[in-house]
């Protein structure tokens, strides 16, 4: 027996096919303004991450504890302590339900836009099974 050990592949969840170098989702956007039915690679990422992030935990039948407080936060104060409350709750629900995808804390940030009660969010990630980097911005509006 040689010293090496195999490691256990990161479960991949099985709405999402993993076939090599490339992801593909279902397009939550389906049906409106002719987008497509399926996503690949960064827009799968970001798909699957938005669903986490606005499914509020409790919501989900069989599956209490899926999602994350932010679509709750939103409701309060717009300040710059509940924008590090969403930059806290992004961190823990990505670990939590995909920790496949690395979150860079360095290149990831939460502005509070009180006058137009929304939060700007940009979001550096790095996918650990394809390799995949990227990010993207997202608006947590009231």
């Amino acid at each position: 027996m040689s010293g090496i050990q195999e490691i256990a592949p990161y479960r991949v969840p099985d709405q999402v096919l993993w076939t090599g170098r490339f992801l593909k989702d279902i397009n939550v956007d389906y049906g409106t303004l002719s987008a497509e039915l399926m996503v690949y690679d960064e827009a799968s990422i970001e798909s699957m991450l938005t669903n986490i992030w606005m499914t509020l935990k409790g919501e989900r039948p069989f599956e209490p504890t899926f999602g994350s407080n932010i679509p709750a936060l939103l409701w309060e104060p717009c300040d710059r302590v509940t924008a590090y409350s969403i930059e806290s709750d992004i961190f823990d629900s990505t670990a939590e339900w995909m920790p496949y995808i690395d979150i860079d804390y360095r290149n990831t940030w939460v502005k509070d836009y009180p006058d137009n009660n929304l939060y700007h969010t940009q979001i550096a990630y790095f996918h650990r099974i394809t390799g995949l980097k990227g990010g993207f911005s997202i608006n947590f509006v009231r």
